[in-house]
């Protein structure tokens, strides 16, 4: 009869082996209705004899209001900021399966990116809000079964940290296609581009080479005065941010 234990043999490249438990192992009726039936209970993880981690779970979970967080309640007078949306159960576990669409509002000196209605993929979502200026902007989230929830964010003017973009006859060959043929433009600080074309156009491609993942075949990329065809992705000081929330890690 087994007892349980990490199964290290398994999983040897692991630092902590997971504990596996199979009735097949136990006498008859000796965990009784353990394993066959939900009941709430609460996982304790240590290492070292230390707790490191709680987590509850619930045997019937009930949808709690929603849950909005932003990444951060202040950002600059033309900046952007991410905000969450989760559906949570009476011990703030994520519900997985909660679908049902949000609706959101965005009112005084912001406005909302992308569509006003969205629906929740495995319990959540999240849409960002970009300042228009200094001042007050309220962020509404609107479930029809959950009700609303409203976050107050606030928008201030700080010192100029955003650079000028400029692209002088940019270009991008695989092989030999020529895949951007010779961009130029010129973003100013703090002005709001956007790239619109058919699919296979190439804007995501002109995007991931300025922010670094692609590299650059031919001409200059210039942010703040300065050629950063060459320089790191993670020393450019800008960031991208994939088409579909699913992409990021929640």
């Amino acid at each position: 009869m087994k007892r349980v234990a990490p199964d290290r043999q398994r999983y040897p490249h692991l630092p902590y082996a997971p504990v596996i438990v199979d009735r097949r192992h136990f006498i008859k009726d000796e965990l009784g209705l353990w394993g066959m039936s939900w009941e709430d209970v609460t996982i304790i993880g240590l290492i070292g004899g230390k707790v490191v981690a709680t987590q509850r779970l619930v045997a019937n979970p009930i949808a709690h209001p929603l849950e909005v967080v932003p990444d951060a309640t202040r950002v600059g007078a033309h900046e952007a900021v991410r905000v969450m949306v989760r559906a949570l159960d009476q011990a703030d576990n994520k519900l997985p399966f909660f679908r049902e669409p949000v609706s959101i509002t965005v009112s005084g000196a912001g406005w909302r990116i992308g569509p006003g209605f969205v629906p929740l993929r495995a319990g959540s979502t999240g849409f960002w809000v970009q300042a228009s200026g200094p001042g007050e902007i309220a962020v509404t989230v609107h479930s029809d079964r959950l009700g609303s929830k409203v976050v107050q964010l606030w928008a201030e003017t700080r010192g100029n940290r955003i650079s000028e973009v400029l692209l002088k006859g940019l270009r991008k060959a695989c092989g030999a296609a020529v895949v951007i043929k010779g961009v130029d433009l010129t973003v100013e600080p703090g002005e709001f581009c956007v790239f619109v074309g058919p699919s296979g156009c190439g804007k995501t491609t002109l995007l991931r080479m300025i922010a670094g993942p692609e590299e650059i075949s031919g001409g200059d990329l210039m942010i703040g005065g300065a050629r950063v065809n060459d320089v790191d992705a993670s020393q450019r000081g800008i960031a991208m941010v994939f088409q579909s929330f699913a992409l990021h890690p929640i």
